[in-house]
């Protein structure tokens, strides 16, 4: 500022403001350091126990020290801003309101001295004031930079002495032995960088140290390379001993975690003696890092100075096995005591070599029961078998080995239990008797004296119990699939016909014979290349004529937006559109029969609520400009939004060519769409048969009469055709009702000796299921299969399919006619025409199939050019498979992967060439009428070569990666490999003779967007051998309601039965009345049916107390019965389970106590070798014994 007389003539000018001071926020630096006791040390060695307790640390550090100061120091800075800023702006004030205006007022017209005077002093007041404010400025920060720099190095001398935090020293705040706890469960994660290191043959570190400390024996999988094991001594400070223990790293396949466990160790190192005898000598820990109590001898710790010592190594528990000093060319294995046979149940590793580890996990003894599942030795948490600890539990010896204790029915706690071994003919027998499930229970408590009974479980043994003759069900096996064929839509569909008279063998009926015509240019697809905009449309539904009224109907109009309302399961009530009175119906969409139906009718009169027809759009229509061709047809469905979705092609017609268009008509669009179409050729135009055959069933409607009788359909399975009538009569007293399942009809009441009619009129696809009940009684219950056709007509070919065709046959049994129903594309007149006769009784057998897609074939479209040696061609799916779980919830999508296909290129250039070899240019190679052959370039894909096929592809996507980018333009096409890889039966059905499988496809879609109908399927069936019934011998007595299990084994020497399941209905007195399977399973050879759950035996009073009381086992059903005593079926004995009571009274009516039968099979072999081998086939003395002990035993 600069004050001048001229300045105050009139008025002094305000001051210039003086500025804030200002200081920068101070920012203690955080303590971020990690501490690393030992550098550079292997990936799995880092303490992270340390690190934890150094980031402990410097939280503390930051949150007590740093953070604390910061905010003071912070807090005094603001504090000098704040009072030097009022301070000034007061002055500032001051000089411009109080001075200003006094020296304006009273001294201008005579001070302008005085104002030079004062605007110096001013100017040098604004000085004195900035120069102080700045070195403030410049002092504070000193001073503030000065309190930083403690902080920084009182933290960096922290984190310099923080090892003493660590060494066991009296002031180093952790104790030896909490120090020792956290290097006990140090987890290593940093890279190897050591100069004192091993390696393994294929080049692997496996030895690391660092000082005293050491990380040794590090094993890797021979197949992914990652670690698997390794050893870790540490020297600690105050420890009389180095801290040890060895590690199994584990890594779970779905998520790729690793768990670490510590095991039990052995270190067995050659030992050369003066007389030049070589033996193994051993030290070793236990998994807590104590010595090995198999080889302590003084002081506590383990010494190697006993030769070839016995190793003791507990059933169940890993254990590793490192050896050193083994000679080059010879290595170490584990044998059985012989030594002449290697032993590899449980081992990972074996033939060891120099400071190789092997990983030793012995089989352990297990609880054994004569229906268990366990196989081999061992046994899961699963099994009932988790507690074998030694801890005093259950399962810690063999005399406990049992289950069944349920704590919420073993109320008799003065009950107990046990066997007898030694008495002739009461003892227990394990191979009777493991697995037998007994429940004793108090059956009278009403007297002084109470009394008990028991049920004993046979748990599937045979011998005892009710006795039932197996049937077959004659439904028919699983698939074998011989060609899956290709090019399978996602309409394939599956069934299993039964042959008729006419193919079955030794038939000597004759076959009908055809040919037949083909044709081209069918329209295969229309495709919307544009949807337009603005179309008015509606699905036409009709409404059929009130029975026995004037015949009037209805229509009813519905937009898209109500349509994919009713169908997504949301009825809609819609009004009649035609002249006259109107009805308001209720309009839902039926299923089964994919179509509408109407659920209720308001108005003057009641219309039938049924199934009906419809029109999709009838107001739009295809047109078609061609000159050849005619017939197809179609129908367009629009988008809620007006626009057009799809195009839907019911009839292809014949003889269009690609120059012909179509185009959409009609619905007054504001924007027109724009369509193309494809063709295909070879559909089949007409069948000629030359032979009408004979045997064949007549095809003519008829009437199918059913009764229902003693509250029963009869028959209750009903087979008919498409046009059959059906024909109900009710012959008991109550009405009954005719009920379709999927809502095709139902009768209502039908009463006594009514007959109620139905005539069939949906089409079907080779057969349909129709499942009826009586709605008054829904146990009363019909099945109806509802055939196309008796006739199945088809043509075997290599490249065509989707035909479908419809076969008229006589009352002579004569085939006079088969139609057309679809053509199907790709035939050839080489094709042959197969028909057969699928008349048979076998009814049911439903499946479904399983298809994949991969790549067989890549066509070249464009060879394009230049494409360098290294070209890639990369298979892509771009859509893939969604994937859910359980609930239905999408988990993620599987993506088609694996194929492998390699270009084909052209290494040479060739220039063109005409066939008249006057000519040497194209243009007059062809006006001279020869055959020009274009040039070829370096560097053309001229072919594909799949190496691999891949697999579960849903659309195929290729992308062409040239790393010299040189080549273009090559294009390439997908081929449509979708085989058919399974065909998964949901029913099986009943009555087959001579079953045969058929796979079909009408035509749809493969992957998202390309059409397709599949072919080339060969596959066969046979008679499934699951079973349909049981035919009761015995039918058995005192069987507990609602316990009673069906189990069908097969008990033949080589069984391949599976899955049959059934329930039984039981009697007054416990015995099996009859029986139902609700699974028939499949290929049972000798199926032995068993009625298993607990069967009721009784006690006796108890009378005697602390006492024991023999239970008895169950009762033979034959004489040669096991369980028979004395050869007489019906009898049983005392199987050497004794139990007692230690009070007479005291009980409540229904306290129990269960337990399962099961004895202890003791894991083998009871020991094994370590033996050395020499590369040139000589024996060392260099073996000891492994010795492998249970729990309770070690």
């Amino acid at each position: 500022m600069s004050v001048t007389l001229s300045s105050i003539t009139t008025a002094v000018d305000p001051f210039n403001d003086i500025p804030d001071i200002t200081f920068d926020s101070v920012d203690v630096t955080a303590f971020t350091e990690e501490v690393e006791i030992y550098t550079n040390t292997p990936a799995v060695m880092i303490p992270t126990k340390l690190n934890a307790m150094a980031a402990s640390m410097k939280n503390w550090l930051n949150d007590n020290i740093s953070t604390p100061l910061e905010n003071q120091q912070n807090t005094f800075k603001n504090e000098v801003v704040v009072r030097t800023n009022t301070a000034m702006n007061a002055v500032e004030t001051y000089m411009n309101d109080e001075v200003q205006g006094f020296v304006n007022a009273t001294f201008v017209p005579w001070a302008n001295d005085a104002g030079n005077v004062l605007s110096n002093h001013a100017n040098t007041l604004e000085t004195n004031l900035t120069n102080s404010l700045s070195q403030l400025t410049t002092d504070y920060t000193g001073h503030v930079a000065y309190q930083d720099s403690i902080i920084a190095q009182a933290l960096a001398d922290m984190l310099a002495n923080l090892s003493q935090y660590t060494s066991g020293a009296a002031d180093s705040g952790y104790s030896i032995h909490q120090t020792n706890t956290l290097l006990s469960e140090v987890t290593m994660t940093r890279e190897i960088g050591f100069t004192d290191y091993l390696y393994n043959a294929e080049g692997n570190i496996t030895f690391a140290e660092e000082g005293p400390n050491k990380t040794h024996h590090i094993s890797y999988n021979p197949t992914s390379g990652a670690i698997v094991s390794f050893g870790e001594s540490m020297q600690i400070v105050g420890e009389p001993r180095p801290f040890q223990h060895h590690l199994k790293l584990d890594i779970e396949t779905a998520t790729g975690s690793t768990s670490v466990t510590k095991i039990k160790a052995y270190d067995i190192n050659k030992n050369t003696t003066v007389g030049g005898v070589t033996t193994f000598r051993a030290t070793g820990h236990e998994i807590n890092g104590d010595p090995a109590v198999d080889l302590t001898i003084l002081n506590n710790t383990s010494i190697p100075d006993t030769d070839n010592p016995e190793l003791i190594l507990r059933r169940g528990a890993d254990a590793a096995l490192m050896f050193g000093g083994v000679d080059s060319g010879d290595y170490v294995k584990i044998t059985d005591i012989t030594g002449n046979t290697v032993y590899n149940n449980g081992v990972t590793g074996n033939f060891a070599e120099h400071y190789d580890t092997v990983l030793f996990k012995p089989f352990q003894s297990y609880c054994h029961d004569a229906t268990s599942s366990v196989t081999g030795w061992g046994v899961t948490a699963m099994h009932n078998a988790s507690d074998i600890d030694g801890s005093g539990g259950s399962y810690d010896t063999p005399t406990t080995c049992e289950e069944y204790f349920d704590p919420i029915v073993a109320l008799l706690d003065d009950f107990t239990r046990s066997y007898e071994y030694n008495i002739s003919g009461e003892s227990y027998v394990k191979e009777l008797s493991d697995g037998l499930i007994y429940k004793v229970f108090i059956n009278d408590d009403s007297g002084f004296i109470d009394s008990y009974a028991y049920t004993v479980d046979a748990n599937g043994k045979q011998g005892t119990g009710a006795i039932l003759n197996a049937v077959y069900d004659d439904g028919v096996s699983d698939v074998v699939i011989t060609n899956g064929g290709t090019k399978w839509s996602a309409n394939t569909s599956v069934r299993a016909f039964d042959k008729g008279a006419v193919d079955v063998a030794g038939s000597v009926e004759t076959k009908a014979v055809s040919s037949f015509t083909l044709k081209d240019g069918m329209v295969e697809e229309v495709k919307v290349e544009t949807p337009g905009a603005g179309y008015t449309g509606y699905y036409e539904v009709a409404v059929a004529a009130v029975p026995g009224g004037d015949g009037h109907t209805h229509t009813v109009h519905l937009t898209q937006t109500e349509v994919n309302l009713i169908k997504s399961g949301t009825p809609v009530l819609s009004t009649t559109v035609d002249a006259g009175h109107t009805h308001d119906q209720t309009v839902s969409w039926n299923v089964f029969n994919q179509s509408f139906e109407f659920t209720a009718t308001n108005g003057a009169h009641v219309h039938p609520r049924e199934v009906t027809t419809h029109i999709v759009n009838p107001t739009i229509t295809l047109t078609f400009t061609t000159s050849t061709g005619g017939l197809a047809a179609g129908y367009v469905t629009l988008k809620e939004d007006d626009s057009v979705d799809f195009v839907t092609i019911t009839d292809g017609g014949a003889d269009y060519v690609v120059a012909d268009s179509v185009a959409i008509t009609g619905g007054t669009p504001t924007v027109a769409a724009a369509t193309s179409m494809s063709l295909v050729d070879g559909g089949i135009a007409g069948f000629a048969v030359s032979v009408a055959g004979t045997g064949y069933t007549d095809t003519t409607a008829k009437t199918v009469s059913v009764d229902i009788q003693n509250n029963a359909f009869v028959p209750s399975i009903i087979s008919a055709n498409v046009g059959d009538t059906l024909e109900f009569t009710n012959l008991d007293i109550q009405a009954h009702t005719i009920t379709h399942a999927g809502g095709m009809f139902d009768s209502g009441d039908v009463p006594q000796n009514a007959v109620f009619t139905y005539v069939i009129t949906k089409e079907c696809e080779i057969t349909d299921k129709y499942d009826l009940y009586d709605d008054n009684d829904t146990n009363i219950k019909a099945t109806l299969w509802v055939r196309d056709n008796s006739v199945f007509v088809d043509i075997n070919s290599p490249t065509g399919g989707g035909v479908r065709g419809l076969a008229t046959v006589d009352a002579a049994g004569t085939i006079i006619n088969i139609a057309v129903d679809r053509p199907g594309q790709g035939y050839t007149l080489t094709d042959i025409v197969n028909i057969v006769d699928v008349s048979g009784p076998g009814e049911g057998a439903y499946a479904t199939v399983e298809t994949n897609r991969s790549i067989a074939s890549v066509g070249v479209a464009n060879r394009g050019t230049g494409y360098s040696p290294e070209t890639k061609i990369v298979v892509m799916d771009p859509t893939g498979t969604p994937q859910y779980d359980i609930t239905g919830n999408m988990t993620g999508t599987l993506y088609g992967s694996g194929a492998i296909v390699r270009p084909v290129l052209t290494t040479e250039a060739v220039p063109g060439s005409c066939s008249d070899v006057a000519f040497s240019d194209e243009a007059t190679c062809v006006a001279g009428s020869g055959t020009w052959t274009a040039p070829i370039t370096i560097g053309e894909i001229v072919s594909i070569t799949v190496v691999k096929p891949g697999s579960n592809y849903v659309d195929v996507e290729f992308t062409i990666n040239d790393p010299l980018d040189t080549g273009s333009g090559a294009v390439l096409t997908q081929d449509l490999n979708n085989v058919v890889t399974d065909i998964v039966l949901t029913t099986r059905g009943t009555n087959y003779d001579e079953p045969m499988i058929v796979v079909s496809d009408a035509g749809g879609l493969v992957g998202s967007s390309t059409k397709s109908v599949g072919s080339g399927f060969v596959g066969s069936v046979s008679l499934n051998n699951g079973i349909g019934a049981g035919t009761i011998v015995e039918d058995w007595a005192d069987y507990v309601s609602g316990e009673t299990r069906v189990i069908v084994v097969d008990s033949h020497p080589e069984p391949t039965g599976y899955g049959a399941e059934g329930t039984v209905v039981l009697g007054l007195n416990g015995n099996v009345s009859s029986i139902e399977f609700t699974n028939p399973g499949t290929a049972y050879k000798t199926p032995v049916i068993i009625v298993a759950g607990p069967v009721l035996l009784q006690g006796a009073s108890i009378n005697n107390v602390n006492v024991d009381l023999a239970l008895f086992g169950p009762e033979g059903n034959t004489n040669d019965s096991e369980f028979s005593a004395n050869n007489t079926a019906g009898t049983n004995y005392k199987n050497g389970i004794m139990i007692q009571f230690e009070n007479p009274n005291g009980h409540t009516l229904n306290d129990s106590w269960s337990f399962k039968t099961q004895s202890w099979t003791l894991g083998t072999p009871a020991s094994l070798l370590y033996t050395s081998s020499r590369y040139d086939g000589n024996l060392e003395n260099m073996r000891g014994i492994i010795t492998l002990k249970d729990v309770w035993e070690v």
